[in-house]
């Protein structure tokens, strides 16, 4: 408000300051001041006595905003944002997540297996999000093909089964791209156990989550065929398998706990 005062913009009756500014971006100034500059400026520009007390335009009343903030505070916004903030590595680690977590200690072990009070796990969150990204890219796969496996089916070109292995093979070079990259990154950031075992079995372990959520998102779309609907089976299936897995309950009851040895993700220790 100090600022637009500044310029000689001015709310004329008592106005809560978001309105003002409302007004002010829709170029509406009837109960705001109107600043001398722009008023000679529309004088100037209307010197049809008719219309001398015409108030300015929405445009000219931006084109004034637009100027009186390239003149007066740009300049000085622009020297405050090229200012670097200085941080020092204690608080960049406090803004990290799983920054260098420590498996020693139990604290440590929580944050990286666990669902603690305040974030999930590591490893959980490298299962969800490795389980949940394969089912729905493959879930578009199978509706779009089908037109022409039926056709070479009907043919007798080549069994059901060498489609699917065909089709899995295909894409396993462009499925183990992102994972690598991924656990390259976040294993060695995140500090967990340091050794050439640990590393290629985890990365063995999210390769395996991947291939079962991408049969799992083939055999959804090719039971629906319908977008929307393998959509929300997916989804359904996936967080029943979260549910059932003992992330967030511990003792799961008996009657649903059979449920997590279906499920494609990492299971719960």
């Amino acid at each position: 408000m100090l600022y637009f005062s500044s310029i000689g913009c001015n709310p004329l009756i008592a106005m809560n300051p978001a309105e003002f500014l409302l007004d002010l971006a829709n170029g509406n100034i009837n109960d705001v001041s109107v600043p001398s500059k722009l008023e000679d400026k529309v004088q100037i520009e209307n010197s049809d006595a008719r219309k001398r007390n015409r108030k300015p335009s929405p445009a000219a009343v931006h084109e004034y905003l637009v100027e009186a903030y390239e003149t007066r505070v740009a300049d000085k916004e622009k020297k405050k944002l090229m200012v670097p903030t200085p941080l020092d590595e204690e608080v960049k680690a406090k803004g990290l997540l799983w920054w260098k977590s420590d498996n020693n200690s139990l604290k440590g072990l929580q944050d990286q297996v666990n669902n603690g009070p305040v974030k999930a796990g590591l490893l959980f969150f490298i299962a969800v999000f490795w389980g949940f990204f394969p089912v729905f890219t493959t879930i578009f796969t199978f509706p779009q093909e089908r037109a022409m496996l039926s056709k070479e089916r009907a043919a007798d070109m080549y069994r059901l089964s060498a489609y699917f292995l065909a089709r899995t093979t295909s894409d396993l070079p462009l499925d183990l791209i992102l994972p690598v990259l991924f656990l390259l990154v976040v294993y060695f950031m995140a500090g967990l156990r340091m050794s050439v075992a640990s590393f290629f079995l985890t990365m063995l372990t999210v390769f395996l989550s991947i291939i079962a959520a991408q049969g799992l998102g083939l055999a959804i779309g090719a039971t629906l065929m319908d977008l929307k609907r393998a959509t929300t089976l997916a989804s359904v299936t996936v967080m029943t398998f979260m549910l059932a897995g003992g992330y967030f309950v511990k003792k799961v009851p008996i009657f649903v706990s059979w449920i997590h040895y279906m499920s494609f993700q990492l299971p719960h220790l």
